[in-house]
């Protein structure tokens, strides 16, 4: 295959490919795949940062199963103001977490927000991240401001990159419907199930989208495995999966598990067409490596 990297074609030779870009570096240069959305359509990024100097014993985490979960709504009052008022540009939750840390004093924000049509460009993204990188110290301003927890918060780090939530997904050989991953029915390729609620970040807004699952979706193998290429899969955002099902499957649990069932089946019989391997037999090659394939 040829992969496009940094401006320049590099030729790779292999018996099975497994794109894990995010981006779908192979799935898009060879159109073994398309992106996810219509331009303007896709869910929007963020760049996440880290605070210091928090009083984490009084930091108002909310975990409940409703579209508060893990969102601080006094400071999400005070973004709103911050918006109209025009100090910011937009906004996400905001998710003020301290257990993503593990650090007393410290807690991890996901609340910035920017646009971008194409996120496989690399101007846009630059463009994305220093909106974003702009508007973190106003954030940061408004919670100190907001909340008396965050009264002596100080900025201790930010992400190297801004993190997008959708791009390309693969041609696979099925593709997940909402209705068979709400169901959570079982299927004899099932690699991976999903806990994570369907979240979907609205494009445009400072919004979104959360439904609770009533139980465990699941990934099946089939959705990892290229229909147009004899030894190509697929694992993480590039699943193929509608929107309401890949809005759960996105996230880091579900992709380090598709990760582990790509590269099982990569390694599986490598000389056969992947899209004839017996997927059963991968199936419990993943459980023996610890994969949770079922709920019973």
């Amino acid at each position: 295959m040829t992969l496009s990297t940094g401006g320049f074609l590099t030729r790779l030779e292999a018996n099975r490919f497994v794109d894990c870009t995010a981006s779908g570096a192979l799935v898009g240069h060879h159109g073994f795949g398309g992106f996810r959305s219509e331009k303007g359509a896709a869910q929007p990024l963020s760049l996440c940062f880290v605070l210091g100097g928090v009083d984490t014993e009084k930091a108002r985490v909310l975990v409940r199963n409703d579209n508060e979960r893990s969102r601080n709504p006094v400071l999400r009052a005070a973004l709103e103001k911050a918006m109209k008022a025009g100090r910011i540009r937009s906004f996400g939750g905001p998710w003020a977490v301290w257990g993503s840390t593990i650090r007393p004093g410290f807690v991890s924000v996901n609340a910035t927000r920017a646009e971008a049509s194409d996120v496989t460009d690399p101007v846009e993204i630059a463009d994305a991240t220093a909106r974003m990188r702009r508007d973190i110290p106003i954030l940061v301003d408004v919670m100190r401001e907001a909340d008396p927890a965050f009264r002596g918060a100080w900025l201790a780090e930010t992400a190297a990159a801004s993190g997008f939530r959708e791009c390309r997904e693969i041609a696979a050989l099925h593709r997940v419907t909402a209705a068979e991953f709400a169901s959570g029915e079982d299927v004899p390729d099932a690699i991976a199930l999903a806990a994570h609620p369907m979240d979907r970040h609205i494009a445009g807004t400072s919004g979104q989208s959360l439904t609770f699952l009533e139980r465990p979706g699941v990934i099946p193998l089939s959705a990892l495995v290229s229909a147009k290429c004899p030894n190509l899969l697929a694992a993480g955002g590039l699943v193929a999966a509608e929107a309401a099902p890949f809005a759960s499957m996105r996230v880091q649990a579900q992709c380090m598990a598709t990760g582990q069932a790509a590269g099982v089946a990569a390694a599986f019989r490598p000389d056969e067409d992947v899209r004839r391997l017996d997927f059963a037999a991968v199936r419990r090659l993943c459980e023996t490596q610890g994969a949770i394939t079922q709920t019973t």
